[in-house]
């Protein structure tokens, strides 16, 4: 990522990794703020309910995630938990 011909590089001795690299870190923050915070719930994972022991549904629980029913099977995760958590205290 350093210029390989000293501290002054030309135009042809110049490594444009940093530049292209920041070029592209730039364009997914900008994206990201501008569209995908509104749609985007993050990573989530599905489970087959039916396979869960005791222990791993007390810690679901535990945790406050978001589960949503599917066809016996449920998408975990995606929210904060701490709203998740304020819409349990509510109830």
């Amino acid at each position: 990522m350093f210029p390989v011909g000293g501290p002054n590089p030309t135009a042809d001795t110049m490594n444009y990794t940093c530049v292209i690299n920041s070029a592209i870190w730039g364009g997914a923050l900008l994206y990201y703020f501008i569209d995908a915070r509104k749609w985007f719930k993050g990573p989530q994972i599905t489970i087959d309910l039916d396979e869960l022991t005791e222990g791993q549904e007390a810690a679901l629980r535990e945790e406050g995630l978001k589960v949503e029913e599917r066809n016996g099977k449920a998408v975990v995760g995606g929210g904060s938990g701490s709203a998740s958590k304020a819409a349990d205290e509510s109830t």
